[in-house]
């Protein structure tokens, strides 16, 4: 049985990372496989990969392997599961799995990390992981607009403490772009957005005020025999 040995190039982790069957890794990353191809005559092929942690790696290469196992009928496909992990770890498996060049591809993942971006305020300390991740992919991937508008978004609708939003500022202050874009949401979109709900919703309720004061519908005689009347004046 030929194996490959698949080492990794990390600044926390230099080595041998994983070991496996070259038929099993090759069917499910294109990486490995056009690799593996280079070594057509080798008993046991090495390939170095590099551009993701190594524990996310490490997390979908021992999904790979654990794949057969796991099928309950032939062609099942491989489905890797990270919505258990903390935005930071699925974020780092989501570059994996780009890294690697899975197959199937898995867009699972990063609209998991959409959802999560979109329906939970983020502490400034999540921030930067996604934004290195997904701002080279903004033109194609919806995550890292997702960031910029929701993060806009708690700005302004003071999700943040005063605390939290002192903290939000240094944490994106090394990352102008990413700074940029959530001051242009704020100035540009939001803000203007909140000022006129904040007008619409205060005619809405001087409205109701002013219409509970000056009318009251009563039962009573009318000029032909009985029904309803209204007391009061009407506003216009």
């Amino acid at each position: 049985m030929t194996v490959v040995r698949i080492f990794v190039q990390a600044p926390t982790q230099t080595g041998l990372l994983y070991t496996m069957n070259e038929e099993k890794i090759r069917a499910a990353s294109s990486t490995i496989d056009n690799a593996s191809t280079r070594q057509p005559y080798a008993p046991v092929k090495s390939v170095e990969i590099s551009g993701a942690a190594p524990a996310a790696f490490r997390f979908v290469l021992t999904c790979i392997d654990e794949h057969e196992k796991s099928k309950r009928r032939p062609g099942d496909e491989l489905r890797i599961k990270a919505h258990e992990e903390p935005l930071a770890g699925t974020t780092a498996i989501y570059e994996a799995i780009e890294v690697l060049g899975i197959k199937p591809p898995q867009p699972h993942i990063e609209n998991h990390i959409i959802g999560h971006i979109a329906h939970n305020t983020l502490r400034p300390n999540e921030l930067v992981t996604p934004h290195k991740t997904f701002v080279g992919r903004r033109e194609t991937s919806k995550a890292w607009r997702t960031l910029v508008h929701q993060t806009a978004y708690y700005v302004v609708y003071q999700e943040y403490t005063p605390e939290e939003a002192d903290a939000l500022q240094r944490a994106v202050a090394p990352y102008p772009e990413l700074r940029s874009a959530i001051e242009t949401k704020i100035v540009n979109e939001l803000l203007p957005r909140k000022a006129f709900e904040d007008e619409t919703r205060a005619n809405i309720e001087t409205g109701l005020a002013v219409g509970r004061g000056e009318k009251r519908i009563v039962a009573g005689k009318t000029g032909r025999g009985k029904g309803m009347r209204i007391e009061g004046e009407m506003s216009p």
